[in-house]
């Protein structure tokens, strides 16, 4: 292997194993679920379209390893681990390859290490890990990015035609790669046309233009797959306008024009707050772009670095600021941070031997900090996002929608998971699915069987106004509601909280605080008509589990499974099966037992069906693992007075209280067993009332 290889090769290999150990299992949350449908079945994802993203992901579903979720992760943590030896690669060709003057056969050595050691730990960052262990796109267009400066940083100027081919395949990756390249090309294309000599000018600059033309020809496929009319085509971008409005993200421009171009301090401190997560490599940093800007050897390059990292702060904090919150900015900001990070550790070792040493120290306690204090945090906040996607939106709630239903899903993750189950692996055909907020999409509407005309109500422009949403979605469910002649049921991923009035005789009845109505959240689907018995959704989950029960001792899978049996059991209780609920309940805090949320249902559950102790126990249990949460206080305090515990009660709450937990729902209650207290009891304690 050659020296000017070492570097990025071996970062690459080491990432890549280290990746394939701990990528996703399954569905990620967000956009994971949409993009790997719409890569599946070769469809249109939200804009801007992404068609390099979709036709790699497509070729990953290939491989003949695991599950198709797992194929499509597994590449993108290839990926991600290309990126990261891309980094190390252009720290060699950029600090160690202009040293070698100064300090021969060593500087290369320590700009190999360098750059190694400061990737890797670039790799630990969780905005990096956030979206290169599951399906995302920012992987791909950092790589891109990356891999246009490393050659920029070996072929100078003459890399013109090169940036050219990877400007136009920019045009199909996230638009953070071309607001790179971009500039960089057009360097390279006007240093070409003034320095050359007259009658040679010309080739370089046609050669550039004919390499974007080339590489822009991935936009074909935005047009072509949607006349192929696919269950995923988002804007069905088939004639120049609607390409062009998809393209350029319209859409989300006009959905968030009022964020767009408007300086935001809370949103750019979030920024650097994420970004400060890199500590381990900020003295470094620091350090080589002094050194870098004193040097005439390295000036050029730090400057240019320095540049690029303002442009990608620029971009984050004004143009998608609304991406800041899910850790969808940055990823290049990072990178130009861990490349400067490297050139201080090279730049500290041209200092002389003392400089040597410590610039092996610098890089081994970079590297070790960040595999030390940053890779833990960053995998344990990345995991728990970690098959709650699949199974929380597949696994669980769609094996108990009734035959032939229609699911209007609300959220992102639900949206996404439910298109993957459907529409990727194939899981309940016999469903329709679909955004309710997207309904004004004659392409969304002709995925549901049978399709809602929705003629009558005008609704083809972009993007609809929302009374004509609202009117779309409730002449929608009148014609789902009737197909065939036969009832269709429909649901929905975001119902109104529902709660039976207290029966005669009930605590309420007596002046004592009533029991909960519910569970602390509310189910996720709610079913209108002919419910799936809880006893087959629960059957259809514990067959599910057995079959992966290997996988279901990682944290992040048993949260998921626990969250799966936790939506059967929401379902249940509000369709009045509290017994049910109680079985569902039992196996969501069996398989993750320090959820606090899981024995509040529970809880509630118990109360359902009459066994208080129990769900005292249950509720309490909830309370000390987390005290912050009122609900679980405001449970327990209904739970204990129902069983005439007043004075139990009256202590619960003063722990609420002790804890910091302020809310409207327990001062009712206080003043409810104020007014339960027997006469004698008000009259001793009148004395010691605090006067005004």
């Amino acid at each position: 292997m050659s020296r000017r290889a070492r570097p990025g090769v071996s970062t690459g290999v080491i990432a890549a194993c280290a990746f394939a150990v701990v990528v996703s299992p399954g569905v990620g949350l967000h956009d994971a679920g949409e993009l790997g449908t719409a890569a599946q079945v070769l469809g249109v994802p939200h804009p801007t379209g992404f068609p390099l993203d979709m036709l790699l992901l497509r070729a990953a579903t290939y491989l003949p390893l695991g599950s198709l979720a797992f194929r499509q992760n597994l590449w993108i943590a290839c990926v991600s681990a290309a990126a990261l030896g891309l980094i190390a690669a252009l720290g060699f060709e950029v600090w160690g390859r202009s040293r070698e003057r100064d300090t021969p056969g060593r500087s290369p050595v320590i700009a190999t290490w360098a750059g190694v050691a400061c990737a890797l730990a670039f790799g630990t960052w969780e905005t990096f890990l956030g979206t290169g262990l599951f399906v995302e796109v920012y992987s791909t267009a950092l790589a891109l990015g990356l891999l246009g400066a490393w050659v920029f940083a070996r072929q100078g100027v003459r890399a013109g035609p090169t940036l050219g081919l990877l400007v136009g395949l920019s045009t199909g990756a996230h638009v953070t790669a071309g607001l790179f390249l971009s500039p960089l090309w057009l360097y390279c294309l006007v240093r070409r046309a003034r320095d050359g000599r007259p009658g040679a000018r010309v080739a370089p600059v046609v050669a550039a233009l004919v390499t974007v033309a080339f590489g822009a020809l991935l936009i074909a496929y935005l047009p072509l797959a949607a006349r192929r009319g696919p269950p995923l085509d988002w804007g069905d971008p088939r004639t120049l306008e609607r390409l062009w409005e998809h393209l350029t993200a319209d859409r989300i421009r006009r959905s968030y024009a009022a964020k767009m171009f408007v300086e935001s301090g809370k949103e750019t401190a979030a920024l650097f707050s994420q970004l400060s997560e890199l500590w381990p490599l900020l003295p470094a940093a620091a350090l080589g772009a002094i050194l870098g800007l004193r040097r005439r050897a390295t000036a050029v390059a730090t400057t240019v670095v320095l540049a690029a990292l303002a442009l990608d702060l620029t971009y984050a904090s004004f143009v998608n600021p609304m991406g800041i919150v899910d850790r969808q900015d940055g990823h290049f900001s990072g990178a130009w941070l861990t490349l400067l990070a490297a050139g201080g550790v090279v730049g500290l070792a041209s200092l002389g031997k003392l400089g040597r040493v410590a610039a092996g120290a610098l890089a081994a306690l970079t590297l070790g900090a960040a595999l030390v204090f940053v890779a833990p945090r960053s995998l344990h906040a990345v995991q728990t996002g970690w098959g709650p996607g699949e199974l929380y939106g597949s696994g669980g709630p769609l094996v108990a929608l009734p035959p032939r239903a229609v699911a209007l899903c609300s959220s992102d993750n639900q949206c996404a998971a439910g298109f993957f189950a459907l529409h990727a692996e194939g899981m309940r055909p016999d469903l329709g699915f679909a955004p309710a907020q997207h309904l004004w999409e004659p392409t969304i509407r002709a995925a549901l069987t049978p399709p809602p005309s929705g003629a009558s109500l005008h609704l083809d422009v972009r993007p609809a106004t929302n009374d004509a949403r609202g009117a779309l979605v409730r002449a929608t469910e009148r014609e789902l509601l009737r197909w065939e002649g036969r009832w269709r049921p429909v649901l929905w991923d975001d119902p109104p909280a529902l709660g039976p009035a207290p029966p005669a005789g009930s605590p309420q009845a007596q002046g004592l605080p009533s029991l909960p109505a519910g569970p602390s959240a509310w189910p996720p689907w709610a079913t209108f008509r002919d419910p799936v018995p809880t006893s087959r959704a629960i059957a259809t989950l514990d067959g599910a589990y057995a079959a992966r029960e290997d996988d279901a001792t990682y944290p992040e899978v048993a949260v998921a499974w626990s969250r799966a049996y936790g939506a059967v059991g929401k379902r249940a209780f509000a369709r009045g099966d509290a017994a049910g609920a109680v079985a569902a309940f039992e196996r969501s805090v069996a398989r993750a037992p320090d959820r606090p949320i899981g024995w509040t249902n529970l809880g509630a559950a118990l109360a359902a069906v009459g066994r208080l102790d129990s769900a005292i126990d249950a509720t309490t249990r909830a309370a000390m693992m987390d005290p912050s949460r009122a609900v679980a206080w405001t449970n327990l305090v209904r739970y204990l007075a129902a069983a005439g515990r007043l004075d139990d009660a009256r202590r619960a709450l003063g722990a609420a209280a002790r804890a910091g937990v302020h809310d409207s729902a327990l001062d009712a209650l206080r003043r409810e067993l104020d007014a339960a207290r027997a006469p004698d009891e008000r009259d001793q304690a009148a004395p010691a009332a605090t006067p005004n």
